[in-house]
């Protein structure tokens, strides 16, 4: 599987040890926003050239994707809500779509989207994927 983790950006160090944590059970994550080298900019120096190399190198990422976590488990203080536009690209592309958390849209209660509310049970989910003959993704349900 190829993971994007769709998280508010201020949570970053917490979605990087998730990261790390479901590739460690075998999982492969193409998200990059996440990852501690990438440069944070902060709000107050936000320019427009900085914001579209952002949302593009989110865009390819996504491409390689074919599953979204949204992690909504973190929480949202105030949040520009990229992730949302995340969620709906995947649900665009036919991707398997995850919320672990708490739903926030909505979006999220569509019958296709798996809710998971522990880390554990996102691994396992993500554990026991299989593929229906169209060639989607769906996860079997705990």
């Amino acid at each position: 599987m190829k993971i994007y983790l769709a998280a508010r950006y201020s949570s970053k160090k917490e979605v990087c040890a998730l990261a790390k944590k479901l590739e460690a059970a075998g999982q492969q994550i193409v998200s990059t926003w996440h990852n501690p080298e990438k440069e944070s900019i902060p709000y107050s120096k936000v320019t427009k050239q900085k914001m579209t190399k952002e949302a593009l190198t989110d865009f390819f990422d996504l491409e390689k994707a074919d599953t979204i976590v949204a992690c909504e488990v973190f929480g949202d203080k105030g949040s520009r809500g990229a992730r949302h536009a995340e969620f709906g690209y995947g649900m665009a592309r036919d991707y398997m779509l995850i919320v672990y958390g708490d739903r926030w849209h909505c979006f999220h209660y569509l019958p296709e989207t798996y809710i998971v509310k522990t880390e554990k049970a996102l691994i396992n989910l993500l554990k026991k994927q299989i593929t229906t003959k169209s060639g989607h993704w769906r996860g079997v349900w705990e």
